[in-house]
């Protein structure tokens, strides 16, 4: 399944600071699109947000920072997780591997856009898009749920002329169920090589 929604400036530092939910334990974020602008594999709280301020003077309660792209597994992979210590990273790694294809079919499909002076959806240079994976599993209801935070930074730069601006996912929202597919297609054919059977 895929859910997505916005992050405002509001949103992660109040996440970091009481349930420690986006940038949680180490701190970081892995990134996963995006190595080029950011010249590393790992983002902190401040990172992210100095992302933001190449486009903005300062971050408000407002400022929309990044679009949170939810991908969650179906239960029983969530309780597999849980239950099977002998191939937990194995299904682990399978559903980042999920995760991270349909992150790069969006980006290099130009599902991922700006827009241009009169307000109309345009491309965005490809190497400019930045996504951190942030990986839980657990609910806050503290069952079982294998689930990938994948936050698009709201700073793309604009193809047409080079310049730093908002980034636009219509294309995204719109396609939400298609890419939800996506995902659990990806994530059961991984699964399907790994010995489990399907249905």
């Amino acid at each position: 399944m895929l859910s997505l929604s916005g992050v405002t400036g509001r949103t992660p530092a109040a996440y970091y600071e009481k349930d420690d939910y986006y940038f949680r334990q180490s701190g970081t974020g892995e990134v996963i699109a995006g190595y080029e602008r950011t010249g590393r594999h790992v983002l902190n709280l401040q990172g992210f947000q100095a992302l933001v301020l190449e486009r903005t003077e300062r971050i408000t309660a407002n400022t929309r920072l990044a679009d949170d792209l939810t991908f969650s597994a179906p239960k029983s992979v969530s309780l597999l997780v849980a239950l099977d210590d002998k191939h937990r990273a194995e299904i682990i790694n399978a559903h980042q591997e999920a995760v991270q294809s349909v992150v790069k079919y969006m980006i290099e499909s130009g599902m991922v856009q700006a827009r241009d002076s009169k307000g109309n959806p345009c491309a965005v240079e490809k190497d400019s898009v930045v996504a951190l994976r942030f990986d839980h599993f657990l609910s806050r209801n503290l069952d079982p749920q294998l689930h990938s935070h994948v936050l698009f930074v709201n700073s793309v730069i604009r193809a047409e002329d080079g310049k730093i601006v908002s980034a636009y996912l219509r294309e995204v929202y719109t396609n939400k169920k298609a890419l939800g597919a996506m995902y659990r297609q990806e994530l059961a054919s991984r699964l399907e090589r790994l010995g489990y059977q399907i249905e």
